[in-house]
């Protein structure tokens, strides 16, 4: 849910008719604009009704991509895909293993990983650029992560795959250090400006992936941006894993990562943002 009290985040993207909200990170609406005759170039203005007071700061502005004819999108871009509803675990295999059970269970709607468990989830289908949001909490001391584009044959997914980072800062020792704690780029980019929720409060994450560029949100607030292609990204990614393959694979699986602690999933979907 969108934040109470404080400062929003609001983005607004429009491409042709296509007129996307989004609030604190939340997607609020996505709608197309069907009108023939309506402007496609303006003014962009900020309103506040007689007798109220409205603050804005930190205004940014980037043009997409003009003079390019619109298309229609490939029927599955861009439409939001429930990848765990609270009930069933369909979309989901286990990941280099013939089974889960007794190391998944599904409680109050909720997806928890048990302890002691070392098998990790992935999804039956494979995503190349996307849009990954969820809800995710620790117990004390717990260790996890959400790998993506991960390939199958490839061995351990950390090894190859990008990870966002599942951890508790708090107590756990990885997550006393920045480039490995909560919402990093695993061992690779470390996130700024973050704000994490205790062990037993629910956190908010989103991943976006386009190509080469990689964006880890919590809690409504972008933390990082990565280029995969970039020299700093890939100095840090030899250093650390020692594989010139990670984060070369252009699609692939969403993987949820089990190290034997507790931790819970829930609100999980995704959209693709190309075709593949």
């Amino acid at each position: 849910m969108p934040k109470q009290s404080g400062w929003h985040e609001l983005v607004i993207i429009v491409r042709g008719s296509q007129i996307i909200q989004q609030l604190d990170g939340i997607t609020l609406c996505e709608v197309r604009d069907e009108v023939a005759t309506a402007p496609r170039s303006g003014l962009i203005a900020l309103e506040a009704a007689s007798d109220t007071i409205v603050e804005f700061k930190d205004l940014r502005l980037k043009r997409l991509t003009a003079g390019v004819t619109e298309t229609a999108p490939p029927a599955n871009v861009g439409k939001w895909t429930t990848l765990f509803n609270g009930t069933s675990l369909d979309g989901w295999r286990a990941w280099q293993s013939t089974s889960w059970i007794g190391a998944w269970s599904i409680m109050n709607q909720e997806l928890h990983s048990l302890r002691g468990g070392t098998i990790n989830l992935a999804t039956r289908e494979q995503y190349g650029d996307f849009e990954l949001e969820l809800e995710w909490k620790v117990t004390p001391g717990a260790d996890g992560g959400i790998h993506y584009r991960a390939q199958p044959g490839a061995g351990e997914t950390w090894r190859t795959a990008p990870e966002y980072q599942i951890i508790d800062d708090l107590t756990h020792r990885e997550g006393k250090t920045t480039i490995t704690s909560a919402g990093s780029l695993y061992s690779v980019v470390a996130p700024e400006h973050k704000s994490l929720k205790p062990p037993g409060e629910f956190n908010s994450a989103r991943i976006i992936a386009r190509g080469t560029k990689l964006e880890h949100w919590l809690n409504g607030v972008k933390i990082l941006e990565a280029d995969l292609s970039s020299p700093e990204v890939q100095r840090a990614a030899l250093n650390r894993f020692s594989k010139a393959t990670w984060g070369e694979a252009a699609r692939g699986h969403i993987v949820l990562q089990h190290v034997g602690s507790e931790v819970s999933f829930r609100n999980i979907r995704v959209r693709r943002l190309d075709g593949n």
